[in-house]
């Protein structure tokens, strides 16, 4: 599940202290992420604050943060593009709204 999410960049923050939590981000072929509604920012900047709150030292605190913003993107010397290199190549952003369980 996203800690956050970035209406103006389509990402998502992805956070937690155990690394098998962290590894299907990575590794899967296709990324499907969870986010709550009312976790989403408009812009990075009103991420700021969840931010902050995330990092600050106590309990609650992450100490492993990422955005992910969809597939990446690289190049060879002749331009070629390629999707998916390092990560999955394709990501899934699910919004739920109301209460879980």
């Amino acid at each position: 599940m996203a800690q956050l999410a970035v209406a103006e960049t389509g990402s998502v923050l992805l956070g937690s202290n155990e690394t098998a939590d962290r590894l299907p981000a990575k590794f899967s072929l296709t990324h499907l992420v969870i986010v709550h509604a009312d976790r989403i920012a408009g812009t990075l900047d009103d991420a700021a604050p969840a931010l902050r709150a995330l990092a600050t030292a106590g309990p609650r605190q992450l100490r492993a943060m990422s955005f992910v913003t969809g597939p990446s993107r690289s190049a060879d010397i002749e331009r070629v593009i390629t999707v998916g290199v390092q990560g999955p190549s394709a990501m899934h952003i699910v919004v739920i709204d109301g209460e879980t369980r």
